[in-house]
């Protein structure tokens, strides 16, 4: 049984729930946020509760099939098993139901009423019967858990719109089902006939003068999902090919005019830095040289991995009012650099950050280069430290500029 707005992606879903041979069985549906389509706990008054199972069991930190109070939305039954037939979702057809008016809450506790009475019907005709093997095995499976299943990426569904909210809400919800989908590698496929039915936005550059997206031309599965996700988005991208550090010689890189700096060391691995690494600083260089020639007032630079969150426009759009704004209210008339916290940032020092405007911070030593916004100021001052002739990770390089690095 399927809602309307669930979206399986897994094409080998029926099979492999159907394999397990559970009475009752659900494939682990993934959404924006902490929703999904299983319980983990319930209260007394039979409504949702947050237990310390339900994350690791959305996140797939633990994978399997996990026996749960409540699934709903996709759900398969076998009918191999007599006790199937009394599975109902409507309470009048439930002796001595003390639930709400609720066809999933019923459902779940008619589920867990009939596996009790079955269990213990066999317990007792077991008592005779207990060299039958197969017959402890028929009463043992005939009891009526519910079993969510995370080994694999079935597929997806909305939060479910509240009572008074806008059609137009259901919209965003869809679009943040597709870029989740897209960030996961199973992009929503679209029937060719229905083409002509969806319409995206038309691009723009969210107030920037340039974004650039950072990709190696190896990997073009990457660009691909990428492009897919500015569609969506109606997003209009510049594609910057990056210097591929397999095409480098580490013991020759004058044609780059580089020169490592002496002693350095990965403060994780202890290793000096390798190829990769050159070839994303030379990328984010030639980026901060491309923004100044042209110079433009603000960039936004993205790597080829990163996620979009939900409501990324809205977010996005809110918050460069809010520096605009804020930071010139504040004095601060000109800005370098903005991490972006939501497309991916490592704090690596503990600490409270100090807010500069309500939605963001001063950072403290941070890694990750996914997604940062820029001033053609903040690239000139990047430039002028002349980092090729002294070149270490950008990850480093960029908190050593904004003097949070703790060497």
């Amino acid at each position: 049984m399927l809602d309307a707005d669930v979206i399986l992606t897994n094409i080998e879903t029926l099979k492999v729930l159907i394999a397990k041979d559970f009475t009752v069985v659900s494939p682990m549906l993934m959404s924006d946020g902490v929703y999904s389509n299983f319980w983990c706990g319930m209260t007394e008054n039979y409504y949702y509760k947050r237990t310390d199972d339900y994350k690791p069991i959305l996140n797939r930190k633990k994978t399997g099939c996990f026996d749960v109070p409540m699934v709903h939305s996709a759900v398969l039954i076998s009918m191999r098993y007599d006790v199937s037939d009394k599975l109902t979702y409507y309470p009048s057809k439930i002796t001595n139901y003390d639930g709400p008016e609720d066809d999933i809450i019923a459902f779940a506790l008619n589920s867990k009423a009939l596996g009790e009475h079955v269990i213990f019907q066999c317990n007792r005709y077991l008592c005779s019967q207990i060299k039958n093997r197969s017959l402890i095995k028929i009463c043992l499976s005939t009891g009526i858990p519910l079993y969510i299943c995370n080994e694999a990426i079935y597929g997806f569904v909305p939060v479910p719109l509240e009572d008074n909210d806008p059609l137009e809400k259901d919209y965003e919800q869809m679009l943040n089902i597709k870029l989740e989908a897209i960030s996961q590698g199973t992009p929503l496929p679209l029937n060719h006939m229905l083409e002509e039915y969806v319409t995206h936005p038309n691009k723009w550059k969210f107030g920037c003068d340039e974004i650039y997206m950072i990709n190696l031309e190896r990997r073009q599965e990457r660009r691909f999902l990428m492009e897919l996700s500015f569609k969506e988005l109606g997003m209009s991208v510049q594609h910057f090919s990056a210097i591929d550090g397999r095409n480098l010689d580490m013991n020759d890189l004058r044609e780059y005019s580089i020169t490592l700096m002496p002693n350095y060391e990965d403060p994780y691995h202890k290793r000096p830095m390798k190829a990769g690494e050159v070839g994303c600083f030379l990328s984010h260089y030639y980026i901060w040289q491309d923004i100044v020639k042209n110079h433009h007032r603000v960039a936004l630079l993205l790597e080829d991995d990163i996620h979009f969150v939900p409501y990324f426009r809205h977010r996005f759009i809110q918050l460069m009012d809010e520096i605009t704004q804020s930071l010139s209210a504040l004095l601060y008339i000109i800005y370098n650099m903005f991490y972006f916290r939501y497309i991916g940032r490592k704090i690596l020092l503990d600490g409270e950050e100090e807010y500069a405007t309500p939605h963001t911070t001063r950072p403290l030593y941070s890694y990750w280069t996914l997604g940062y916004l820029i001033s053609e100021r903040g690239a000139k001052k990047l430039l002028r430290a002349d980092p090729l002739s002294k070149m270490l990770p950008v990850d480093e390089f960029l908190p050593i500029m904004f003097d949070q690095h703790p060497k």
